[in-house]
């Protein structure tokens, strides 16, 4: 299903027809395409108040309207500055604008960006945004003292504390009863298993305050989709780091001492087996991330996320974690590194999982996620 905008037409279906009308070419606009399973509305309003009117809408096979065009008034010398602020402050999978409807009740909805064109006196200045990176939002400064963006970073703070707590805490209990016998297989499924319990708890306690990130490759994922902004990514950054560290030096001061172990590389696995390693592992996770909590498609899948997160991580510890660790999570590495000032082959843990990120995320976003590539088999079809 495509919506066409030309620049002196609107193509708009209604009862099986197909209807083109002319546009005003004298008056500058900014057009906006948004997805919608709604009736028709009236009018839209963006975050700033700025009300715009229907021009055209499309349907799916079943005749009900999924797309809406809508057209907003921009002043020439303005443009520049709406486009910025379209593109970089509102991004895919972000509430963007609100729905009013012509009764009595207001109703508002959250929409989905799905392409957006600035026409500035019949010029075509922006098309279709096709690629995920086009997404990309920047965000605004004020941002890091906005109180539900302090909100997020705490409960990824905290998440990531309890996360690295369990996970870096069982391998050093397993030390201490076995006889620093963690290395073992017994002690990669103690390993595999704690990481994965302790990541399902991490990630359902934050989901509905930041979305349960829990790692700064599936915030950096979940950035190169457009699903967050790039002053919240370095928020959430900060927070998980710090997070890592103080879950590190708790174990220390409660241990009595006990060193944590950083991250490294086992014999005869050189640094870009390693890479190679965190790129595959960290595409798995960034991927299942996108499939159960990002995906608008996900329905009740949705609910099974954090488990299923959890179950990727064990998997994949259970897979690498004889050769590099399987770190998966810059921030996993960097608290033992810090504690214990251990840095050795430490840029491996950043290299490879934000490469798979960005993989996982970039691949989900034009393949599944675009418009106009996938259409949602009905559930009574499966």
């Amino acid at each position: 299903m495509k919506t066409i905008i030309g620049e002196d037409r609107l193509p708009q279906r209604r009862q099986g027809k197909t209807l083109a009308g002319e546009r005003d070419q004298t008056s500058p606009s900014l057009l906006i395409s948004l997805a919608s399973k709604s009736h028709q509305p009236s009018t839209w309003q963006d975050e700033n108040k700025l009300e715009g009117r229907l021009l055209a809408h499309s349907y799916n096979d079943r005749w009900s309207p999924i797309v809406h065009v809508v057209e907003f008034p921009v002043s020439p010398d303005e443009n520049r500055l709406v486009r910025s602020r379209i593109v970089f402050t509102l991004s895919l999978g972000t509430p963007i604008y609100n729905c009013h409807y012509d009764t009595n009740q207001k109703h508002c909805e959250q929409k989905q960006l799905i392409f957006l064109l600035i026409q500035s006196k019949g010029f075509l200045v922006k098309s279709k945004v096709e690629m995920a990176i086009n997404r990309i939002a920047l965000g605004r400064t004020a941002e890091f003292g906005q109180a539900d963006a302090l909100k997020a970073a705490l409960a990824e703070f905290i998440s990531v504390l309890i996360f690295v707590f369990a996970g870096e805490g069982s391998g050093m209990a397993f030390n201490k009863l076995t006889d620093s016998a963690s290395t073992t297989p017994a002690g990669l499924v103690a390993a595999a298993l704690a990481h994965a319990f302790a990541l399902f708890v991490a990630v359902s306690i934050a989901a509905n305050i930041s979305g349960g990130h829990v790692n700064p490759a599936v915030t950096f994922g979940a950035f190169i989709g457009g699903h967050i902004t790039f002053v919240r990514t370095i928020l959430y950054w900060i927070a998980q780091l710090i997070g890592a560290v103080i879950a590190c030096l708790l174990l220390k001061l409660a241990t009595g001492g006990m060193e944590t172990s950083a991250f490294s590389l086992s014999s005869g696995v050189g640094v870009w087996n390693a890479v190679v390693l965190e790129i595959v592992i960290t595409f798995g996770l960034v991927y299942t991330v996108y499939a159960t909590a990002v995906d608008p498609k996900k329905g009740s899948i949705g609910t099974i996320a954090p488990i299923a997160i959890g179950f990727i991580v064990g998997a994949n510890i259970l897979v690498a974690g004889a050769f590099d660790g399987a770190s998966m999570n810059p921030a996993v590495s960097f608290g033992p590194a810090v504690v214990s000032w251990t840095w050795d082959n430490h840029w491996v843990y950043w290299l490879g999982p934000f490469i798979g990120a960005a993989i996982a995320a970039v691949v989900y976003e034009l393949i599944f996620i675009a418009p106009d590539t996938h259409e949602q088999l009905p559930t009574t079809d499966y």
